[in-house]
């Protein structure tokens, strides 16, 4: 982690980051079972050196993802900054007493 990064490191302290980030809901949970169901047939199909090479693969790809989510999570804060600025700076000078206005 580069600890240069304020945001990044924003994101690494956020207190159970997969409960938090994990999406919800009826498509996702067959998404999750279906790809659980394929990893099972295939790794009953592959030979010894497979499966250790399979889960090579898939621990580099796990290594990119965070790299991938990393971003995905700067690049949204900072866009969440820029609309608050922007809204800022459009309704600087307009002061506004209640909810309602």
């Amino acid at each position: 982690m580069d600890k240069k990064s304020i945001i990044k490191s924003m994101y690494w302290n956020i207190e159970e980051i997969s409960n938090n980030f994990r999406p919800e809901g009826e498509a996702y949970e067959k998404a999750v079972k279906e790809k659980e169901e394929a990893e099972k047939r295939l790794m009953e199909i592959l030979p010894d050196g497979g499966v250790e090479v399979f889960g090579d693969f898939m621990n580099a790809l796990g290594d990119v993802e965070i790299f991938q989510v990393e971003e995905i999570y700067r690049q949204g804060f900072s866009l969440g900054l820029q609309i608050t600025a922007e809204a800022y700076i459009t309704n600087k000078n307009k002061l506004v007493s209640s909810i309602d206005e």
